[in-house]
């Protein structure tokens, strides 16, 4: 076994001193210091004290020592005493036992499937073991632990933790010591009442969950049933064909039998293969379907297929009914809700009990102060803060600089949003707890992959040290894949099931495109029948996706989502949320909703994992399939969609929604166009200009040679909304391409490479509006197409805005991609002038 520690060892101590040379910010030395420290210099003894068996104690307890040694501890005492004060179900059970089965332990948690309530679970029943065991929470970023913070501060149990890290985190954890946490606690242990319930074992309620469970499986596919039927009864009912409609019951009492739906697929194979009928087949379609062999042969080959999958469809959709049914009644006399209520109470009395006789006789040592408010022995908090607060909360990186932590263990280690970390940035944390539980959604977005790492990869590869295991060579390697790798199903690893966030239409997509229909809508009961969750806006567009400092922007898509923002109705502002697979976009969208941007959430889709909003705005962005491959990541595309709880828009340009190739982007518009069979799927045209890409295009531009008219399409389709206005406004005019130095009389303050922009014969004004009696210019008139958007092209629109207004003439800009209508447009147009 040292063997085997001893290669690994070497290989990290050489994958460390090279990596090391690559990061120079502070941040980055600080923890490469600390894992030079641990590895390169020794500084804990480890080769050492392997030599020595007694001293090799410590280490050899430790998570980092099983990985390198390839060594675990299984079939460990299973605790049978489990409580769950925040709630439980079947996944989280199972979850929860897990972590007394060994000394490895993952979680899997897909969107809305309780992973926090499950994480916090695991907390109580740690704490309300005999001794006095010690937790450590962390994660790749703040956000994942302080949600677990908010949800015991929630509970008011905010005294059981404290933070790790920086001097900022220590001392706030020294001044919560110092100020607060005897008044937390006392307030907490003082407020306990220890609730007279008649004890249920909750071990024994399990098998009630189990049935819950399956009757919730079985209405998911009761949901797609019932749409597959009747999208299959849409379809034959548009051939005409004379087919009733079965009526819908939930109280069949009749158990259906299972051989008349083999019956019906022996009788359509041989109808296909034109084998000869017999009698009592024949009998048989006659009198369960009403229907003749004749009448089948008059469908034609591919509709008779369509009429046997409506008649299946219908089978199996009574056939679930009916299992509906007969669990129902099984369960008629038992309450989800109160058996769930139940357990919480019995929990709650449990932990509330093990609180009040571990801490209620606690007080803060009276030199305490004098040794917290020392610097020197700042980082010594650690060794009194597990008598006080067993719950440290941290992240990845802070924890492996916590130094009192350099020669004590945590009894567990908990990694959240473990598919966000790296194997190398949990090693310093490894190496400081005795059980470790991963916790993370290896299909939700990870990482970004670090160059440094490859680079190092494959030095390391040509070079002579090599771990003993391969799977340590993937240096950027999430712990949840090189735990799994490396120990395979020795490792205890569930996934969690039931899903409480998204509206059952919305969660589906994910299910069936991600998690192989593995999750559990819980959530049918909370929306009629007729909800409509899911709708796409299909963007008719002159203008595409454009690059900007290193990210994408489609303006048309950012005034689409601006307008439905205007006009919505429905939701407060603080509901909703508007995401996009670009930075640069988000942008955009909040400037152009300046007003009411304060109120909603606008981000990328990265920014808002972890996040959900009643209603989200996707917006694509992207307008070619050729460069929708890091906007259809399916990470990304899953994430973005189950941030939706109530209702999904998605905002999408008209040639994604036409194309034929397959990608995640494309999967989710045909989903949601077949689910609501085109229902919910609204084409948007952007203002008068899309005309360009619209079927009058050729008509436009036609007219427009006739007529003899020089210049952009763009700028012809203005030139006839003009026309309406002067036939409204008889005392205006207009002209096209006027000199823009004949309207500029002053040039006064204006450097010479202005002026002579100013003066350029070819610099001139699309349209200018004037007085026909006074010939006085009253408006001039810019169409801005998507070159305005280049650097050059910005400054001579500075330069143009600046001079029309010292010379006291307004400025009317408008872009091609614009939203606004022909009568908006002429209605700003008139309050400009008067």
């Amino acid at each position: 076994m040292n063997d085997i520690f001893l290669k690994n060892y070497k290989y990290f101590k050489n994958f460390i001193n090279m990596l090391s040379n690559y990061y120079k910010n502070e941040e980055e030395k600080l923890f490469f210091k600390v894992l030079s420290d641990d590895f390169l210099n020794d500084k804990y003894g480890l080769i050492s004290k392997l030599k020595n068996e007694i001293n090799a104690s410590f280490f050899k307890q430790t998570i980092l020592y099983k990985i390198f040694s390839n060594s675990l501890d299984q079939d460990k005492n299973l605790k049978k005493d489990l409580i769950f004060p925040v709630g439980i179900n079947l996944s989280q059970y199972e979850a929860v036992k897990n972590i007394y089965k060994n000394s490895f332990s993952i979680i899997q948690g897909p969107p809305g499937t309780g992973k926090t309530q499950t994480i916090i679970n695991i907390l109580f029943n740690i704490l309300l073991e005999n001794k006095n065991k010690t937790v450590a929470v962390v994660s790749n970023n703040n956000e994942a632990v302080k949600n677990i913070y908010d949800k015991l501060k929630e509970m008011k149990l905010d005294f059981l933790c404290t933070f790790a890290g920086n001097s900022d985190n220590i001392n706030k954890s020294k001044n919560k010591f110092l100020d607060s946490w005897e008044i937390l606690k006392n307030n907490y242990i003082n407020n306990i009442k220890i609730n007279s319930l008649s004890e249920i074992n909750i071990a024994e309620n399990i098998n009630l969950l189990k049935d819950f469970n399956e009757l919730n499986i079985l209405k998911n596919e009761e949901q797609k049933q019932k749409k597959e039927f009747n999208n299959l009864l849409y379809f034959l009912q548009s051939l005409n064909m004379d087919i009733s409609k079965i009526t819908y019951s939930k109280k069949i009492k009749k158990i259906l039998n299972e051989n008349k739906i083999q019956k019906l697929k022996l009788v359509k194979n041989k109808i296909f293969k034109k084998e000869k009928i017999s009698f009592f087949q024949r009998f048989f379609l006659k009198i369960s379907f009403k229907i003749k062999v004749k009448n089948l042969n008059e469908l034609g080959q591919t509709h008779l297929n369509e009429w046997f999958n409506y008649k299946l469809a219908e089978l199996n959709l009574k056939k679930t009914i009916n299992s509906i049914y007969q669990l129902q009644n099984k369960l008629n006399d038992q309450n989800y809700d109160d058996i769930i209520k139940n357990i919480k109470k019995i929990s709650m009395n449990k932990l509330n009990q093990k609180i009040k006789d571990r801490f209620e006789n606690i007080k803060i040592k009276q030199n305490l102060i004098v040794e917290l408010n020392n610097k020197e022995k700042i980082q010594s908090l650690s060794s009194y803060i597990f008598n006080y607060a067993p719950f440290l909360l941290s992240t990845i990186t802070s924890i492996g600089t916590y130094s009192n932590l350099s020669y004590k263990t945590v009894d567990y280690l908990i990694i959240d949003e473990a598919s966000q970390a790296t194997f190398l940035s949990c090693l310093p944390a490894m190496a400081r707890a005795r059980n470790i539980i991963i916790v993370g959604d290896l299909k939700q977005l990870k990482q970004i992959d670090d160059e440094n790492f490859k680079r190092i990869d494959k030095k390391l590869l040509e070079s002579q040290i090599q771990p003993h295991n391969k799977e340590l060579l993937i240096s950027n390697n999430n712990p949840i894949n090189a735990i799994s790798s490396l120990f395979g199903n020795r490792v205890p690893n569930v996934i969690l099931q039931e899903h409480y966030r998204c509206h059952p239409d919305i969660i589906n997509f994910c299910n069936e495109i991600y998690y192989e229909n593995k999750l559990i809508p819980m959530t049918y009961n909370l929306y009629p029948d007729n909800y409509e969750a899911m709708s796409v806006i299909e963007v008719e567009s002159n203008s595409g996706a454009i690059r900007q400092n290193r990210s994408w922007v489609s303006e048309s898509e950012a005034h689409i989502v601006s307008n439905l923002l205007e006009q919505e109705n429905k939701y407060n502002y603080n509901d909703i949320g508007v995401i996009s697979p670009y930075a640069e976009q988000s942008k955009k969208i909040k400037n152009l909703i300046l007003s009411i941007a304060k109120d909603i959430e606008i981000n990328t889709v990265h920014k808002f994992q972890g996040r959900d909003k009643k209603k989200i705005i996707y917006c694509i962005t992207q307008d070619k399939v050729s460069n929708l491959e890091f906007s259809a990541n399916s990470n990304l595309v899953n994430v973005a969609v189950s941030r939706a709880k109530d209702e999904l828009v998605v905002v999408v340009n008209k040639r994604i929604c036409e194309t034929n190739k397959n990608n995640d982007i494309t999967r989710l518009i045909n989903y949601i166009n077949v689910l609501y069979k085109g229902k919910t799927f609204f084409k948007q045209t952007i203002g008068v200009f899309a005309a360009l890409s619209s079927s009058n295009y050729e008509i436009e531009t036609q007219e427009k040679k006739f007529n003899g008219f020089i210049g952009e399409t763009s700028e012809y389709i203005f030139s006839k909304i003009l026309d309406k206005l002067i036939n409204q406004i008889i005392d205006i005019k207009y002209i096209k391409h006027y000199n823009l130095k004949l309207v500029v009389k002053n040039q006064e303050g204006f450097n010479d490479r202005e002026k002579q922009f100013i003066n350029h014969p070819w610099s001139h004004l699309d349209f200018l509006i004037f007085n026909k009696i006074s010939k006085k210019p009253i408006i001039a008139i810019e169409v801005d197409g998507q070159q305005h958007n280049k650097s050059i092209q910005l400054w001579r629109d500075k330069v143009k805005d600046k001079a029309l207004e010292k010379n006291g003439i307004k400025i009317y800009r408008i872009k091609t991609i614009s939203i606004n209508g022909e009568d908006k447009i002429i209605n700003e147009l008139k309050n400009l002038i008067v």
